[in-house]
């Protein structure tokens, strides 16, 4: 939610054993839009040029207000291992928004008279002493790392259908590092790295355009390379 917003908010908590802990919540939210994109141009400005808008008509953007509701566990299966869920799901009037209208890259706040939000969210989480491991797995030696960023589509328009009516194919992108200290005898904290973004390639389009308020079409990034070295003092 925006800094500059207000909330109530309501939860309960049970603990029916030491390792398991339900959770039920409720919050009202009132979140103004972001000042610092709310702003009065003069389009008469850009007329007949590139940077015209497709739509000259506009109106100032409103402050959301939603209903919030989130309900959650968490589970101690092993000393310092922990898994946790949480649902959640907003109904919000005047549903806040940013968008780019016009071909410069400049971020509007606009509203959806109604929206509703739903998610899930899983959590693994692994403390022993003073190592913290958290959604991925480092081992001290060779310091091998390997993290996954999954995305279910952004919004798009179909040809003849209603704006935003349709999302773009999911995605899964696996990148790779390897991170090897140096021991030159000299100076210590000299590191040789190399990453592998998009280890298997795939090919996948983050935005189409055609969605309302995501313009500018994007593709993820193709497989690429990357090696350096660090010194630290």
């Amino acid at each position: 939610m925006s800094a500059n917003g207000s909330s109530a908010a309501d939860q309960s908590v049970w603990q029916p054993t030491d390792a398991t802990t339900f959770k039920l919540g409720y919050s009202r939210y009132f979140t103004p839009p972001p000042f610092e994109l709310v702003a009065s141009p003069d389009l008469a400005l850009v007329a007949n040029t590139t940077a015209a808008p497709a739509v000259t008509l506009d109106s100032t953007p409103k402050a959301e207000r939603a209903h919030y509701f989130d309900v959650g566990a968490t589970q101690i299966i092993l000393p310092g291992l922990k898994a946790g869920i949480d649902a959640y799901y907003k109904i919000a009037s005047d549903l806040l928004d940013e968008g780019q209208f016009g071909e410069p890259i400049f971020f509007t706040p606009f509203n959806y008279q109604k929206g509703w939000v739903k998610g899930v969210e899983l959590t693994l989480s692994y403390e022993l002493d003073n190592w913290s491991f958290y959604g991925n797995f480092a081992a001290s030696q060779e310091r091998f790392a390997l993290d996954l960023t999954a995305g279910s589509g952004l919004r798009t328009t179909l040809p003849r259908g209603p704006p935003n009516g349709a999302t773009l194919p999911g995605y899964l992108q696996v990148n790779f590092s390897i991170v090897q200290p140096i021991d030159t005898g000299i100076y210590k904290g000299l590191e040789f790295r190399f990453d592998v973004l998009n280890l298997f390639d795939q090919i996948y389009q983050i935005r189409s355009g055609t969605g309302l308020g995501v313009f500018a079409p994007q593709f993820g990034p193709r497989r690429t390379f990357l090696a350096g070295l660090t010194q630290r003092f």
